[in-house]
């Protein structure tokens, strides 16, 4: 009801020719997507898994730098305790 009202100020009703429009248009898309992404599965599979790579060498990167400003903290507290 709300696509149908707004288009009545024009005595036509293109309301309901935009809502057709974007179901077409939705219609049109999803086919497109799904073979798309059926032609593309090797590339996107590779993509996704260099992706994850970078996220696991992000973590393990951000795990060391903690560990060593862990070990040089604990080295300066030896070192105070020495002196």
């Amino acid at each position: 009801m709300l696509i149908r009202s707004s288009g009545k100020g024009l005595n036509v009703q293109v309301g309901y020719a935009s809502a057709i429009s974007v179901i077409l248009f939705l219609l049109t898309l999803f086919p497109l997507l799904i073979v798309g992404l059926s032609n593309n599965k090797d590339m996107l599979r590779e993509a996704l898994s260099s992706w994850r790579n970078r996220r696991a060498n992000k973590s393990v990167a951000k795990k060391n730098t903690k560990q060593t400003a862990n070990l040089a903290a604990q080295a300066n507290i030896t070192e105070g305790v020495r002196s």
